[in-house]
């Protein structure tokens, strides 16, 4: 859950230079990246499935948070809306994956997975919509 945490502040200290939660979208951040991190730490304590089918999916769980962070460095830090949007779409598909890999060793880890890839879905999509606007 740490870690989770750690997401939203690494969002907010690039957008804004500073660590604060002016704006709904990143106090959404600090909501559903925390709920992630509750639902991995669900999957790391269900003890009758193999420890080895347990860090698989937790793998890709920090693969998730790591794009997660990813693509605000790509969109405030190198200032390129393209590139934020294909870390974006990397991120949704994987967390996606990730979600299916939750929901195979705990469901309800999956279900706390599903708001946050619906909100990281929604950023694809406006940033889609925003590079169709522009005429490619």
């Amino acid at each position: 859950m740490g870690l989770a945490a750690l997401v939203p502040i690494a969002r907010v200290a690039l957008a804004n230079g500073v660590l604060s939660l002016r704006t709904p979208a990143l106090a959404a951040e600090a909501l559903l990246c925390p709920l992630t991190g509750v639902g991995a730490w669900l999957v790391w304590r269900r003890v009758d499935i193999g420890l080895e089918r347990k860090r698989a999916a937790l793998r890709r769980w920090g693969w998730v948070l790591m794009l997660g962070a990813l693509w605000p460095a790509a969109l405030y830090g190198a200032g390129s809306p393209d590139l934020a949007t294909l870390c974006q779409l990397f991120c949704f598909g994987l967390a996606a994956w990730t979600a299916n890999a939750f929901r195979k060793l705990r469901p309800a880890a999956a279900v706390l997975l599903l708001p946050y890839t619906v909100w990281i879905a929604t950023g694809v999509v406006l940033g889609v919509a925003r590079f169709c606007s522009s005429g490619f």
